[in-house]
């Protein structure tokens, strides 16, 4: 059964929704899907609870840590298996790409 992005978005919503009434989660305005402040906030969720610092993070983090980043990655991984593309390309130029991926603004 192939599942179209609109059920795909409407079921993340509701459940998103619920998950939040349920755990009574109110996170801050535009804090969303946000990949650079979820993994700082997952990284300082890890390292407080280890080590005992007191690193910066969200509110929403502070009790259980937001598991946006790792749910991408697997879902990311799950879909690589599923449409194999689990080969390395070989590039033609390597030196050529390298710089411009680099260099190029």
């Amino acid at each position: 059964m192939r599942i179209s992005p609109l059920i795909a978005g409407l079921i993340g919503g509701f459940t998103a929704a619920i998950l939040q009434a349920l755990f009574k989660v109110f996170p801050p305005p535009a804090y969303g899907i946000c990949i650079a402040c979820h993994t700082r906030d997952l990284v300082n969720w890890i390292i407080n609870h280890l080590f005992g610092t007191t690193l910066g993070m969200a509110l929403v983090s502070k009790a259980f840590p937001v598991l946006t980043v790792v749910g991408i990655f697997i879902g990311a991984l799950i879909t690589t298996f599923i449409y194999k593309e689990t080969e390395l390309k070989q590039t033609h130029s390597p030196v050529y790409w390298f710089h411009i991926r680099n260099f190029s603004y």
